[in-house]
């Protein structure tokens, strides 16, 4: 396949498909297959904010796809990929020591479980910053945002399902109480000034925006 040498102007949009990372280029109207004979499970797939790269989680290894030529980088021991960061070729992921197995004698100690938040520059991991520990058992995150001031995640059991969203104040390591809206929270959603957030309710089985519910977060300290 030849990919394209420039971001196309007006965008596209790269998806999974049959096991393998494909992209809509808009102003093309076409599709191209960006990998060939890939195996294992795809998570948090996302492009960069200028649309040269994207990230996502194989088999418990991030990958870096440059979608224009080609190449790909794999970074271990850096945890899993949770989002692009706000800096060029920066990026947030959650890492643990500690999994569900290591409980499977013992589950009701599963709290121990905890996760360091970290800034992985993809050129240099050897710079990775530690932006905060989040301790009390196993979350599955949605995000880090406004440059590691917070970050979404949900509470999970070992072997049982997760919980809502929560939002996290991570320079203090706090997690934010919201209003009893009779369910629990989806992913947030950030105004641009990061003053207010929006969140939607949360089923079991995907998100369904009843309704939204909107926040005033606390002055930064």
């Amino acid at each position: 396949v030849v990919l394209t040498e420039a971001p196309p102007s007006r965008g596209q949009i790269v998806y999974v498909f049959g096991g393998e990372v494909w992209r809509y280029l808009v102003d093309l109207n076409s599709t191209e297959q960006i990998t060939s004979g890939s195996s294992g499970f795809y998570s948090n797939l996302m492009v960069s904010g200028d649309g040269v790269f994207a990230a996502y989680n194989r088999d418990d290894v991030i990958h870096i796809l440059n979608l224009y030529d080609g190449s790909e980088q794999l970074l271990g021991d850096v945890g899993n990929f949770v989002n692009w960061g706000e800096a060029e070729g920066e990026i947030y992921t959650f890492k643990s020591d500690l999994i569900c197995e290591d409980f499977a004698d013992d589950i009701q100690n599963q709290d121990q479980i905890n996760y360091d938040v970290l800034r992985v520059n993809i050129s240099d991991t050897s710079s990775t910053f530690t932006v905060a520990n989040i301790p009390g058992g196993m979350r599955q995150p949605q995000g880090v945002f406004n440059y590691g001031t917070w970050a979404s995640m949900a509470s999970c059991g070992c072997y049982s399902e997760c919980g809502g969203y929560s939002l996290w104040y991570l320079p203090t390591v706090t997690q934010l109480s919201h209003p009893d809206v009779g369910t629990n929270a989806g992913g947030f959603s950030f105004s641009p000034d990061y003053s207010q957030v929006t969140f939607s309710n949360l089923q079991m089985y995907g998100y369904f925006p009843v309704s939204y519910t909107h926040l005033t977060l606390p002055t930064k300290r």
